[in-house]
């Protein structure tokens, strides 16, 4: 059936009778009953129908069924008492996302497909300054904070859905801190559990996900590349987590600002050691060699203990007693590595200079323990 108009009009008017016993019987759950069924339709039919036969057919009656969802509680407000067809307005274009995704596929191609999520965070921006404007009740919190949510998942879409691979985590980063930004002005349960979801998502792709390292192949210049940016956002959006939970620390009994402080410092210390590996790396692929020349060993020791120093001064600034054992953790393990491993490879006079660089660093250590830390009982 390349025409579906016969089949979806049908499914029209059985929402428009669905949506009647909505608001005249006070019927509240038909609303979101009727846009799963019609969203289960639209998807039976276009799995048989792929690619569109008639894309801009298709099109239309998907904009039918959005702006029917989308619209309704607006339209009957006063008569709602539930929060059931708000939350049928807010998912209305998730659900409609298939059928308008294949429709402009086919239409304007890859190329146009960042036009999607914009197209449908428009109106749910609309939605949401719609419920701003309401008066206030003890349900406009949670209108403002799926509207909201809704939202700020279409605009940090934009640019993932026209790529994939790194572009997807990161687009899932900056909804997670979003979701915590809107939270602070939102107070809803749901923003901030969702958020800390998508963050632990992203943490795992970029953590223990070797894949990530064979997304694309090595380029030519070295340091600033897509490890950059990508693993870079991922810590900043962290960081900025972090500081956004500052004032609701607890999340299931877990103080969360730690948690994603470290999240954030893990992936930034990975970044260091990706960045040191790609640039002594010679093949298509990236590997981590700690046996390698000299150089390159020499690189990661010294990294590793500037890494140890800065989390040091973070950690005695921020009161933090988790970032200084962390510090003082990767100075013991970079100590260990230049004593047994890279010292010994190294000649007389070097060997000298090496032993006093290591005189330097440890008496620093000790320095900012002293001065910030030995405080008399």
């Amino acid at each position: 059936m390349a025409n579906p108009t016969d089949v979806f009009l049908l499914a029209l008017l059985l929402d428009i009778l669905l949506l009647a016993l909505a608001r005249y019987r006070k019927m509240e759950l038909l609303a979101p009953v009727a846009l799963v069924s019609t969203a289960l339709l639209e998807y039976a039919w276009l799995e048989r129908n792929t690619p569109l036969a008639q894309p801009t057919n298709a099109l239309g009656w998907a904009m039918v069924f959005y702006v029917l969802f989308m619209l309704f509680p607006f339209m009957v407000r006063k008569h709602l008492r539930g929060l059931s067809a708000w939350r049928a307005s807010a998912l209305a274009g998730l659900l409609q996302w298939p059928l308008v995704w294949e429709g402009v596929d086919r239409i304007l191609g890859k190329p146009a497909m960042a036009l999607v999520p914009a197209f449908f965070a428009i109106p749910s921006l609309l939605c949401l300054i719609g419920a701003i404007s309401q008066e206030k009740d003890e349900s406009r919190v949670s209108k403002l904070a799926w509207f909201g949510g809704i939202t700020l998942l279409f605009v940090t879409l934009i640019i993932p859905v026209q790529f994939d691979k790194e572009w997807l985590t990161v687009g899932w980063t900056l909804e997670g801190a979003a979701l915590l930004w809107l939270f602070r002005r939102v107070p809803h349960e749901g923003l901030r559990a969702w958020g800390l979801a998508l963050l632990a998502t992203c943490f795992a792709r970029l953590a223990v996900n070797p894949a990530v390292l064979s997304y694309h192949p090595r380029s030519a210049a070295p340091l600033f590349n897509w490890y950059l940016w990508a693993y870079g956002i991922a810590a900043i959006s962290f960081y900025m987590s972090a500081w956004l939970m500052r004032d609701n620390r607890s999340f299931l009994e877990t103080d969360t600002p730690p948690l994603l402080n470290g999240a954030g410092t893990i992936l930034s210390f990975l970044l260091v050691n990706i960045e040191i590996a790609d640039y002594f790396s010679t093949g298509s692929v990236i590997t981590f060699n700690f046996s390698g020349n000299l150089a390159q060993d020499m690189a990661y020791s010294l990294s590793w203990a500037l890494f140890s120093i800065l989390m040091l001064i973070v950690g005695i600034r921020q009161g933090s007693r988790g970032a200084r054992y962390a510090s003082i953790g990767l100075l013991s393990i970079t100590l260990g590595k230049l004593f047994l491993h890279d010292l010994w490879r190294l000649g007389g006079l070097y060997r000298v200079t090496s032993f006093i660089g290591l005189a330097v660093v440890l008496i620093l250590v000790s320095f900012l323990y002293q001065k910030f830390l030995g405080k008399e009982e």
